[in-house]
Formats: C-alpha cells, sequence, structure tokens
C-alpha cells in the first residue's frame, strides 16, 4: 500500500471535503494551550497565554496589530520556541518538536504573506504539501523505479483533487505567481490541507480580498471544517471572523482580555474599546 493510500486515505478525506453542510460540533479539546509566553529581550510579545480549541470548532484569535496573535501560531506550529508554557495536541507535548515534525503530527498552517514557489505551477505547489506522505524516497527518484512512478501519479492526481476542492482546477498548470491574490490564497490552503491536518491555522487568510473574495473564502473555510479539520484562524476582517467563529478569544499587548462567542466579544467593552473600536 503506498504512502497516499496508508498515511493519508487521500480519496475519502477529498470525499469527505466535497460535503457542504455544518461540522459535527465541538466534542472534545483538540489543543490546549497552558501559560504560553514569549520573550525577546526585554519585550513581552504574549504573556501567560492560556486557550483551547475544540475538536470540529471554527476558532479565532483576534486583536490589534502587534498583540501577539502571530507570535502564539508560531509558538503553536514550532517556528518560535516558547519561553514559558505548554502546547499539547490532544494531549502530546508539541512544544520543543522541530516543524516538520508538529506538521506529521497532523498541524497544518498558511501564513501571513503568501509563501509560494511562485515559478512552479499551481499542481507542483500543491504536491509539496504531499511530501511527507511519500515513500518512494532519493534512491527511487533518482532510479525512477516503478513504486516511485506509480506514487508521482498518485500525488498529481491527489494535489489536482485539492485543486479542485479550492476552485483552482482549472488553474493547475499555471505558474502560481500569475494567480490573482486571492487564488494565491487559496493555493496555499490547498497546499496546507494537502498534508492531511487535523487542525489548521490560517494566518489572515482574507487579507487583501475583496469581498466576493471573502465570501468565498468564508464558504470554503466552512467546507474544510465539515470534512473534520479544526480551524484555528487569525483575522482582521470582523464579519468574517463572527460570521464563521465559534469561540473567539481576544489578545492586546501579549495579553487576552476576553474570550467567548461572537456576540459576547462583540458587547465586550474592553474589546470594544481596544480592538473593535467605540461606535459613533
Amino acid at each position: 500500500m503506498s504512502g497516499l493510500d496508508d498515511r493519508g486515505r487521500i480519496s475519502e478525506r477529498l470525499r469527505a471535503l466535497h460535503r457542504d453542510g455544518a461540522g459535527a460540533g465541538a466534542a472534545r479539546t483538540l489543543l490546549e494551550v497552558r501559560g504560553l509566553g514569549k520573550s525577546f529581550g526585554g519585550l513581552r510579545a504574549v504573556n501567560d497565554f492560556s486557550f483551547e480549541v475544540a475538536e470540529g470548532s471554527i476558532t479565532a484569535l483576534i486583536g490589534p496589530n502587534g498583540a501577539g496573535k502571530t507570535t502564539a501560531f508560531n509558538m503553536v506550529t514550532g517556528v518560535v520556541e516558547p519561553t514559558d508554557g505548554s502546547i499539547l495536541l490532544d494531549g502530546a507535548e508539541l512544544r520543543g518538536l522541530r516543524p516538520d515534525r508538529i506538521c506529521a503530527l497532523g498541524v497544518a498552517r498558511t501564513f501571513q504573506n503568501i509563501r509560494l514557489f511562485e515559478d512552479q505551477s499551481a499542481l507542483e505547489n500543491v504536491k509539496v504539501g504531499l511530501h511527507r506522505r511519500l515513500t518512494s524516497g532519493l534512491l527511487g527518484a533518482l532510479l525512477r523505479t516503478r513504486a516511485f512512478r506509480d506514487e508521482e501519479r498518485e500525488a498529481a492526481a491527489a494535489a489536482a483533487r485539492y485543486l479542485d476542492f479550492v476552485g483552482l482546477l482549472s488553474r493547475g498548470s499555471e505558474p502560481a505567481g500569475g494567480l490573482a491574490y486571492g487564488e494565491r490564497r487559496r493555493l496555499e490552503i490547498a497546499r496546507a490541507l494537502a498534508s492531511a491536518p487535523r487542525l489548521l491555522l490560517l494566518d489572515e487568510p482574507a487579507a487583501g480580498m475583496n469581498p466576493q473574495e471573502t465570501v468565498e473564502l468564508m464558504a470554503l473555510i466552512h467546507r474544510i471544517r465539515a470534512a473534520g479539520v479544526t480551524v484555528l484562524l487569525i483575522e482582521h476582517d470582523m464579519k468574517l471572523v463572527m460570521e464563521i467563529s465559534d469561540t473567539i478569544f481576544v489578545l492586546d499587548h501579549g495579553e487576552e482580555i476576553a474570550r467567548g462567542a461572537p456576540e459576547a466579544i462583540r458587547r465586550d467593552e474592553r474589546v470594544i474599546h481596544a480592538y473593535l473600536g467605540v461606535p459613533d
């Protein structure tokens, strides 16, 4: 059995991704962060931040620029080593693990600034996300063994299905750098999904999108959740956050100032003054 079939069950996952509708809802805690802190010299970027992400949920992390949101993401994904705290994925400690190991455990992410291989095709960019699930190795690639060729065909077919899911199948042969901005955002999501994550972290996915692209993104996030992929996102588009989130955590100057359902956050005086703004 190939790596694609054994590790990812790609066909089953993609069939699930194409089913619209609400997810099964929060069942248990998938990600548990306790006392998370990060100091850069004398600057305390994140201080004693604790939060949970329920399995099957869409959870948002919001706050003003410089609040520590992306630093928190970087610590969860192993890009930055925490100064303090614990990060548990389904009870397993992530702190101290390399980003590739965290990805292998089921955590994928996109970045605030799009990071694609712009000279490579959209299809090839998604195939990069499948890399950890391939088994042929360097020798198989050099010798172009039958197992390698079969796996390459499976990888191309799987990448095409992810492109189809995000609405980019017809653009698969085009260089990533030639796609429209919103399409490049969706391509980065497709690449992240190709690693078959249990938890998907989206860092400002709607940044730079026009209103129609944002509506399409909201529908895409709902479909991802419907497949059983838990979503944690940073976002400044409050319409998107309030409409799709189950739970919202608010950071300001590295510290949590509020948490709760969208309506509770919308009415919270601390959030209004720190981030949402005082209405006229």
